[in-house]
């Protein structure tokens, strides 16, 4: 997996992300970031692989060399870092992507161009502001209608899209909405997104469909924060190193047997 996160001054994001992304079973990371980080990140994340990202020979390395990608936690929104994950987008081929964050940010009023990058394989994962800056939509229609919000975001984009709310809903074009309510307040706090997109980041790189990695890692997210003793306090850092135990534990529960039902008022 190459993790795109933190500008400088933005370390604890990339942080955040890579530890999530090695707590969620990924083998070999890369962090594809400003070179100010690298003491910090290496400090954090020993077992993390630094790459500056003004090396364009090792930029372009970073990308093709992984199974993965996740892009923009802490990663700024000028127009230079757009246009570093328009590259890191546009050259990486077949391989999937989680963007959230600042990669989503920097395509303010550009959901058009966003789209042209992205593809069925991928996920974003925006809270509502997030998305209502891309243009299509107000953040009064989404906080109103989230689940119809999520649905069009994942048409208009033509990916699956994990919009964070309380609950969370994932969409994807042509399947049935997924919904999660996992976490409380603890997932509110500063950082858990980056967590969360490392996470996506991990699964994507072992397989799974953006869907399908990006609800699995919402929920174990959700329950990995819910473990906290109380709300108040509590850290996103506090979340990446719960995440084994907590796989572990829904792993013992084993298969569902028989259907399970969801009824809403939709």
């Amino acid at each position: 997996l190459t993790l795109v996160a933190g500008q400088a001054g933005m370390a604890g994001a990339a942080v955040l992300g890579a530890r999530a992304a090695l707590r969620g079973g990924v083998g070999i990371l890369k962090v594809l970031g400003d070179s100010v980080n690298r003491e910090i990140l290496q400090r954090a994340c020993p077992g993390a692989i630094f790459v500056p990202w003004d090396d364009e020979t090792e930029r372009v390395e970073a990308v093709q060399w992984a199974g993965a990608l996740a892009v923009g936690p802490g990663l700024g929104r000028s127009d230079e870092r757009r246009e570093i994950v328009e590259e890191v987008l546009g050259t990486r081929g077949s391989r999937p992507a989680v963007v959230d964050a600042d990669g989503l940010s920097v395509f303010e009023g550009r959901m058009g161009e966003l789209a042209g990058l992205l593809g069925p394989a991928d996920i974003v994962t925006p809270h509502p502001g997030e998305l209502a800056r891309l243009g299509a939509v107000s953040l009064e229609e989404i906080l109103e209608d989230p689940p119809a919000a999520a649905v069009a975001a994942a048409d208009a984009l033509g990916c699956a899209v994990l919009l964070k709310g309380s609950p969370s809903y994932v969409a994807e074009a042509g399947q049935p909405l997924r919904v999660s309510t996992t976490g409380g307040p603890e997932v509110a706090s500063g950082g858990t997104g980056d967590v969360l997109t490392g996470l996506i980041g991990a699964y994507l790189a072992a397989g799974m469909s953006a869907a399908a990695a990006g609800s699995a890692a919402l929920f174990l997210t959700g329950v990995a924060a819910a473990r906290s003793a109380e709300p108040a306090g509590h850290l996103a850092s506090d979340i990446p190193d719960r995440l084994p135990t907590v796989r572990a534990r829904v792993s013992e529960l084993g298969t569902p047997r028989g259907p399970v039902i969801f009824v809403s008022e939709a």
